[in-house]
């Protein structure tokens, strides 16, 4: 089940081009707004400019039209990225005439944290496919009104239901559920495709950068000198925990049964969450977490350099 934290995207804003402009019409936030989703709709919107379809006074780029835009910086927040779907939909109610034949432009801007950049690129192709399939579910301004306001298929939608749809379109029914199959989506995919091509050590050297040094958020420790100091802390805090929960433990003298304990502690009672890290990274499991801090640790005591040990470490962790 999916919690705030194994999220991938933190927001979903659905946004249209009404009559008075860009308006945000469907958004999920699963953190706090920083500004009313119609003016967030403004800024997102710039970047599909063209309001109508073969409007040649605007010179329309129909590269905007139909295929997935970014990765790129979300305006609100410089923390955050976004990638986006646009697509035109029919309005029906419109004054503009252009608008009622070719419809107007429609975006989906999915929008996460920077730190998830890898993430998101190595899934573009599965957000395009979402992206596109949810589009061709929405192809009238009728088709929104009628999932927003749970209606059959076959209601006629007037001038009252669209009104009530404006009153009404702060809500997050389609992007709640858009979000959670985006996040759904994308980590099957990446538990099942990229998984199977990491190797141990790429997922440390993840595991390393991402949650110790905090790549790629406002935190992230940059300085070499600092990130020494700072993993040598780590280890020792790490270390420390163990030694209270182990009193009689002499790890230096690498006996089997003490290690073994170690390991099943990391792994099944996950101890290392005591320690000041982040997230681990969709692709990384506990078991993952679990072997780089039992390796790291018995590189610490220095007990790498006995063959035994290393087995031990192999027949633990495979």
């Amino acid at each position: 089940m999916l919690n705030k934290n194994s999220l991938i995207f933190s927001s979903i804003m659905f946004c249209y081009f009404l009559d008075r402009g860009p308006s945000s019409i469907d958004y999920f936030f699963n953190e706090k707004i920083k500004e009313d989703p119609d003016l967030t709709a403004v800024r997102l919107m710039t970047k599909s400019v063209a309001l109508v379809k073969g409007d040649t006074a605007q010179q329309v780029e129909q590269s905007i039209i139909d295929q997935l835009s970014g990765p790129d910086i979300f305006p609100v927040d410089t923390e955050y990225r976004m990638v986006w779907y646009n697509w035109l939909i029919a309005n029906k109610f419109s004054t503009d005439s252009r608008i009622r034949n070719s419809g107007s432009v429609a975006g989906i801007y999915c929008i996460y944290r920077k730190n998830k950049e890898t993430i998101i690129r190595n899934s573009l192709h599965i957000i395009e496919n979402i992206l596109r399939n949810m589009s061709t579910e929405f192809q009238s301004i009728d088709d929104i009104i009628k999932k927003q306001c749970n209606l059959s298929s076959s209601t006629l939608i007037g001038e009252k239901q669209f009104h009530d749809f404006i009153n009404r379109k702060k809500s997050n029914i389609i992007t709640k559920q858009l979000n959670k199959t985006l996040n759904i989506r994308i980590q099957e995919y990446l538990y099942q495709y990229g998984l199977k091509y990491v190797s141990q050590i790429e997922k440390f050297k993840i595991i390393l950068q991402q949650m110790v040094f905090k790549k790629g958020t406002p935190e992230e420790i940059i300085d070499k000198a600092e990130k020494r100091r700072y993993w040598n802390s780590v280890i020792e805090e790490l270390n420390q925990i163990i030694s209270n929960r182990m009193p009689n433990l002499n790890i230096k003298k690498g006996e089997t049964k003490q290690l073994e304990i170690i390991y099943n502690i990391l792994l099944k009672e996950k101890i290392w969450t005591a320690l000041s890290l982040n997230d681990p990274n969709p692709i990384i499991q506990t078991k993952d977490v679990a072997n780089f801090f039992f390796y790291y640790l018995l590189a610490h005591h220095q007990l790498l350099k006995r063959k035994k040990i290393v087995q031990l470490f192999i027949d633990l962790t495979k």
